[in-house]
């Protein structure tokens, strides 16, 4: 059994919360386990073996569903986000919206008829009530862009197993991008105070269950460096990167 217990969905959690060392603490003090999903590698896994327990797999329906809310929601609240009007507009990524969509993103009709169905078009999730019926967490940690359908799930699970909910946003703009959650989770963990506005005023997360907490992977480049002096001897160029799918190598070429 694990008295908190995270839900780690890619490789790329991996990465910004396991490589960075923001579950360090949690693990050896806490004896914090891990439950990885059918995206997350082996090799990702290796350095925190013994920390795992048995994973999950994400349900396909559900992933459907929360995607087909998300673009929903997008266009339902573009004038809280700039971001959202633009996605809306484009049709990026989530295609074009139709008549049935446009009525469905009316004030109105979304209000009283989208969202409050939401929960109940989310199935069981039987690979992940499996692992919180084995552990019997008191806290569940989720990483979350703002996308994933296991957060929905872990939500509705929460009420049935006593649990609390504690999602960590991923990404500086997540929050203003992604979507507007159709179902909040008990606390949010926030990078900063841009973050936190954004959760007020474009979720309704209540400022008191919303935890600024910083970002662990980027902490190591500005502590104990000295930014007076190039690190090289020879020219060179910086180069920030989008995200690590994307072919970055061609145009740097």
């Amino acid at each position: 059994m694990a008295e908190i217990l995270a839900f780690v969905e890619h490789d790329m959690y991996v990465r910004n919360f396991l490589s960075s060392g923001a579950f360090d603490e949690l693990i050896t003090q806490r004896s914090m386990k891990i439950s990885p999903s059918e995206l997350v590698t082996p090799e990702a896994l290796r350095p925190w073996k013994a920390a795992f327990v048995r994973g999950y797999e994400r349900h396909p329906t559900n992933r459907r569903v929360v995607f087909g809310f998300n673009k929903l929601a997008i266009r339902r609240f573009r004038h809280l986000s700039t971001t959202f009007a633009i996605k809306q507009r484009s049709g990026i990524p989530f295609g074009p919206y139709d008549l049935r969509d446009r009525i469905k993103t009316h004030p109105w009709v979304y209000d009283h008829y989208v969202a409050p169905r939401m929960s109940s078009r989310i199935s069981a999730n039987e690979s992940l009530e499996e692992v919180i019926k084995q552990e019997r967490p008191k806290l569940v940690l989720f990483p979350i862009t703002g996308v994933e359908s296991t957060g929905d799930e872990l939500i509705q699970l929460s009420r049935r197993y006593d649990f609390r909910t504690f999602f960590l946003v991923n990404g500086w703009d997540n929050l203003s991008s992604k979507t507007v959650f159709g179902e909040l989770p008990d606390y949010m963990g926030l990078w900063g105070r841009q973050c936190q506005g954004d959760a007020l005023t474009i979720h309704g997360l209540p400022e008191q269950r919303g935890f600024l907490l910083g970002c662990a992977r980027y902490e190591p480049y500005f502590s104990g460096r000295d930014f007076s002096t190039s690190p090289f001897s020879f020219p060179y160029a910086v180069f920030a990167g989008a995200t690590t799918p994307y072919d970055e190598l061609t145009p740097l070429r």
